[in-house]
């Protein structure tokens, strides 16, 4: 019994080195747990329903505070200025939020293309847990469906992804940080459709805060390229899964604005890529000076686990948590 005490409170209690496998079972629970009340107040037919405008926008906030505000602050214990970071000019925070525009037009292209494959495939089409219908023909409306759909999840998701979980990486290790970020940012939004494209968003965001050095790039980025779907609706319109059935349902003007649009979406990101790496080499070799700023990032790594620590038993049961969440989004137990 006290081998079993002793193996719980090693791996499922707060750890006092915080490493990055321990927070996502965190996340884990409260996604499950949140999206468990998403299924329980389908079933109870209010009169303002989940999938409106307001229902949505009611349940976003309380799903970005439990799900990632608080348990960044939570985890951090209080060294939430590392996780804002540090401000390194306005010209780096201009080009995170300009790269938002190719994102937006990877993400469209392929959730386009993406749903014809799946429903060419003969599979019935996957509701996302969270989705709303109608409600944006005011202006009201229209302010609302940002800030809700874009504005709050931005900030939420930069804070805990790219702002806690990317200090829990040594630097040697942040690249591959990126990914396991990226993939963690897919499985919480629970969009089976667009899990690709959000995959390559959350990689991107990752590779932001390292360099523009704060939260402050990778959310811009989820900003602008929210923002600059609705504007670019009438030039490169998304697949309405909504109202498709079957692949045929999906005209075929949907392909020749989707393929183009991903085409020139790389060339774009490619060029932020250049962009931002010469600006972080400029930045932190001129500015702050080579040995200086190595010196503090080895300082930083001391006091970081290594990666290895995050391959844990929390990090097994998150990921079996997600699996068993999937499996109901896949089965439509929010609908």
């Amino acid at each position: 019994m006290n081998g079993v005490l002793r193996f719980l409170k090693k791996h499922f209690f707060i750890p006092a080195k915080m490493n990055w496998g321990y927070p996502l079972l965190i996340l884990a629970v409260s996604t499950g747990i949140l999206y468990l009340f998403r299924c329980i107040i389908n079933d109870m037919h209010l009169s303002v329903p989940a999938t409106s405008l307001l229902g949505y926008s009611a349940l976003i906030p309380v799903i970005t505070v439990v799900c990632l505000i608080f348990p960044a602050i939570l985890l951090s214990k209080g060294n939430s200025s590392r996780i804002l970071g540090e401000y390194t000019g306005a010209g780096s925070l201009a080009m995170a939020f300009l790269s938002g525009i190719p994102i937006i037009l990877i993400r469209t292209s392929f959730h386009n293309l993406i749903s014809w494959a799946w429903l060419r495939m003969g599979f019935q089409m996957v509701f996302p847990a969270y989705f709303y219908l109608g409600g944006t023909d005011s202006v009201q409306g229209q302010i609302l469906a940002i800030m809700s759909e874009t504005v709050i999840p931005a900030f939420g998701a930069s804070f805990f992804f790219f702002g806690f979980m990317w200090t829990r990486f040594r630097s040697s290790e942040r690249r591959i940080g990126y990914y396991i970020a990226g993939i963690f940012f897919a499985l919480f939004c629970l969009d089976a459709i667009d899990f690709l494209p959000l995959c390559i968003t959350g990689v991107w965001c990752g590779y932001l805060r390292t360099k523009t050095g704060n939260i402050a790039g990778p959310m811009l980025c989820l900003i602008c390229s929210g923002i600059s779907g609705m504007l670019l609706t009438p030039v490169l319109e998304k697949v309405d899964i909504t109202s498709v059935m079957t692949y045929s349902d999906i005209p075929s003007t949907f392909f020749y604005s989707s393929v183009p649009a991903a085409f020139l979406g790389i060339v774009l990101l490619s060029f932020f890529m250049r962009m931002l790496g010469e600006f972080y080499y400029m930045y932190f070799d001129i500015s702050h000076g080579d040995t200086s700023h190595t010196e503090e990032t080895a300082q930083a790594d001391r006091s970081i686990p290594a990666f290895v620590d995050g391959v844990n038993p929390a990090l097994l049961v998150a990921a079996v948590i997600f699996a068993v969440i999937w499996i109901a989004l896949f089965k439509g137990a929010h609908l």
